[in-house]
Parts: C-alpha cells; structure tokens; sequence
C-alpha cells in the first residue's frame, strides 16, 4: 500500500508538469522575480534610506508578500484545474482498484511537495534581493516564519478551493475563487480593519515582524 501510494503521488506530480502548467509556473515566478526587485527600488533614495533603513525593510516586505501570494494564487488556481477537472480520465486508470480518500490524499501530497518548492524559490529570492540592495539589511532567524504562515496560507487556500471544485465540477469555479482570494489580500494589504477581521478567520501574513 505504500509503495502503492507513492506511486501514485510520482504520477500526480507527472501529470501536473504538463508544458501549459510549466509555461505558467515559470512565467510566474519570472514576473515574481522581476517584481520584488522592482519593489525593493520603489521611492529609493540613498540619503533617506539611511535615515530610517528599517522602514524601507519593512515597507519591500509588505509589498513583496503581497505580490508572492498574488502569484500563489493563480499558480493554486491552475494546479487545481488540473487536478481535479483536466485529470478526470487519468483518475478513472486507478479508482477500479484505488480507493477515492488514497487518490485524493495522493494529489494532496502531490501539492504539498510542488508548493514546498515553489515557496522555497520565493523565500529564498525575498531575502535574496533586500541582501543585495539594502546596506543595512541582514536576515534574522525570526523572518524565517515567513515560509511557515506563506505555507499554511496557501495550502488552506488549495484544499477550500480544491474542496468547492470537487463539489461543483466547473472550470470557472477556481478561477472565481481565486479572483475572490484575490481581493481578499487586496483589501488586507490596504485595509487595516480588513486585515485584522479576515485573519480571525484565514491565515493572512502581509509583513514580518
């Protein structure tokens, strides 16, 4: 059985690097490099930044998680219709003789391990590119926390939206559902009130600290 749902984690992760999926996996993180070291320039001035060098630090962060889970989320809405609508016929080669809970579990490894990567990219190009910029910046232990609520958050994000896609079974749905993931870290980067009301229900990390 364990060799067996191995196996079946192999063939998931296979069938999602399909080139449509690479095409846009790589392209996203592309845009998530050249963005970040677009925002770590944002307003930069030499003079002021080494008047208050933390509140540049602060202010690259802020913007950068915004934009890493703004890509998250489409890479999230893309893994999901591929899993759950484009792999119907795949699954059928197995459900004969494979109970559903091992499949479904089996395409939850899958994305853990390709959102375990993916968020060890992003991690290490968000303190990559302050390092480089900021004279005074130097990572701390405590940053690392980053990757965990990144981590948490988007995985909660996978399963809710894997979750609605499952029950209805339509190509829009985790397109509308990322589009509303969207606008909720829109507005919880933005508004304050917002913020602090949404993180009592979801995970929300928009700075470090």
């Amino acid at each position: 059985m364990k060799n067996k749902f191995l196996n079946l984690i192999i063939l998931y992760l296979g069938y999602i690097f399909q080139k449509s999926t690479i095409i846009i996996f790589s392209f996203s993180l592309l845009l998530i490099v050249v963005f970040l070291s677009i925002s770590s320039n944002m307003n930069y001035n030499e003079l002021s930044y080494l008047s208050n060098p933390e509140i540049f630090h602060q202010q690259y962060f802020t913007q950068s998680l915004f934009i890493i889970q703004i890509f998250n989320s489409i890479i999230i809405a893309t893994i999901t219709i591929t899993l759950i609508l484009n792999a119907t016929s795949f699954d059928s080669l197995f459900v004969s003789h494979t109970p559903r809970i091992l499949i479904c579990f089996a395409k939850i490894c899958a994305f853990i391990i390709i959102l375990f990567s993916i968020l060890l990219f992003e991690v290490v190009v968000l303190f990559i590119i302050p390092t480089l910029k900021y004279t005074y910046y130097k990572p701390n232990i405590n940053e690392l926390k980053i990757f965990i609520y990144l981590f948490q958050t988007e995985l909660i994000e996978f399963i809710i939206s894997i979750a609605i896609t499952t029950l209805l079974s339509q190509i829009f749905v985790p397109m509308i559902f990322m589009f509303i993931s969207i606008v909720i870290k829109l507005f919880s980067n933005n508004l304050t009130d917002f913020n602090n009301a949404i993180s009592n229900i979801l995970p929300i990390i928009n700075e470090i600290g």
